[in-house]
């Protein structure tokens, strides 16, 4: 069994830079980089041995975040900011390690998270607006139509969408999965949707989804500009944390 003392778990960014690369593309890199930075990770054993690393929920192509999470096992013991810093300087551009810890549970962060939230740029149906979020904009406008559009899908007691499951597509009641959902004021004539939407193994729910029953249901024309995860979360104790504050050591 794992020492879960020998498990560094880090938090990294990813970027525009590398925001078009698939999840498998995305290990790859970081096996290069552990590679290249000598560091005593783990590999499992057999004819094709890999690092022992997990990652947190897959993200999207297309999609940036600046809340990821790996799990790397280590050969043996060192200080989490030393792993950040020798990994770091082997990773592209786009790819930034922002915090590191020594893991404090056994159970790995794929199988840990249970909610995640997003920022989700929209603009109106046809126009070419850069919609960057602006946390201190004043909603109105476009904003005040799409909140009044987050109102009306927030009141549905049931919001039924086709869904893929491992049993092929369903109809699945969404509205349970929905956490949270407000609207901000981005770039002028767009807008923003913070979402704090369910995630993980059990219930999962990606935030185009998110945006079509928003669309169907509020029958107004806009369309994503953009989308950053900036939160994924695990539960301990009968709480909602960020990984790393679950760990038994950190920077």
């Amino acid at each position: 069994m794992t020492d879960v003392l020998n498990v560094i778990r880090v938090k990294f960014t990813r970027g525009q830079e590398v925001k078009f690369i698939s999840h498998l593309d995305l290990m790859k890199v970081f096996e290069r980089a552990l590679r290249r930075s000598h560091l005593p990770v783990a590999y499992s054993s057999g004819f094709n041995p890999h690092p022992g690393m997990v990652f947190g929920l897959p993200l999207s192509v297309g999609v940036t975040s600046s809340a990821e999470y790996a799990d790397f096992e280590l050969a043996q013991k060192l200080p989490p900011r030393e792993f950040m810093e020798r990994l770091n300087e082997q990773l592209p551009k786009g790819l930034e390690i922002t915090a590191a810890c020594r893991r404090a549970q056994r159970e790995n962060i794929m199988a840990s998270i249970v909610r995640a939230k997003y920022d989700i740029a929209v603009i109106p149906e046809g126009d070419t607006t850069s919609a960057v979020p602006d946390e201190h904009a004043v909603p109105g406008g476009f904003a005040a139509v799409m909140s009044q559009g987050v109102k009306e899908l927030l009141d549905k007691p049931v919001i039924m969408m086709q869904k893929y499951t491992k049993s092929g597509m369903k109809d699945v009641d969404i509205r349970p999965m929905i956490y949270g959902l407000q609207v901000g004021q981005a770039a002028p004539g767009a807008a923003v949707i913070h979402a704090l939407l369910s995630a993980g193994s059990a219930l999962n729910l990606k935030p185009e989804l998110l945006i079509t029953a928003l669309k169907d249901g509020s029958g107004l024309g806009f369309k994503i500009a953009g989308i950053n995860r900036v939160g994924l979360y695990i539960e301990k104790n009968g709480m909602i944390l960020d990984p790393i504050a679950a760990c038994a050591e950190s920077l």
